[in-house]
């Protein structure tokens, strides 16, 4: 579950489709975090959280989920700045496990349980 934008009072559920079946280019556009926050681990810079910590949801919930090599962009590899905008700019292979629906949540504390995911 996400805080919704800076101000707003509301949280909300961004579900996943596990099956990985969901249009890239509808989620990419449809998503309200892509672009406003970047994320770093381990020198993989990514417009997206999911695909960094994918790991850790597919060994906590034993799912054969795994990350692209195309979610990120590697920082020690990279030479140009420009290369690093451009794929910022459109979807990447994690996108397809978005929904990109917005479901309104109550805040309470995780069950830590599969069904609060998708």
């Amino acid at each position: 579950i996400y805080r919704g934008k800076s101000g707003d009072s509301e949280w909300f559920q961004f579900p996943l489709d596990l099956t990985g079946r969901q249009n890239k280019v509808r989620a990419y556009q449809n998503c309200i975090g892509g672009n406003i926050c970047l994320f770093l681990e381990n020198g993989k810079l990514a417009q997206c959280g999911f695909p960094l910590m994918l790991h850790h949801f597919a060994n906590y919930f034993n799912l054969p989920l795994k990350m692209h090599k195309n979610d990120y962009v590697d920082i020690f590899k990279v030479k140009d700045l420009k290369k690093v905008f451009q794929k910022f700019s459109k979807p990447i292979p994690a996108c397809r496990y978005c929904k990109a629906q917005r479901i309104p949540q109550t805040w309470e504390v995780s069950k830590c349980q599969l069904s609060e995911w998708i």
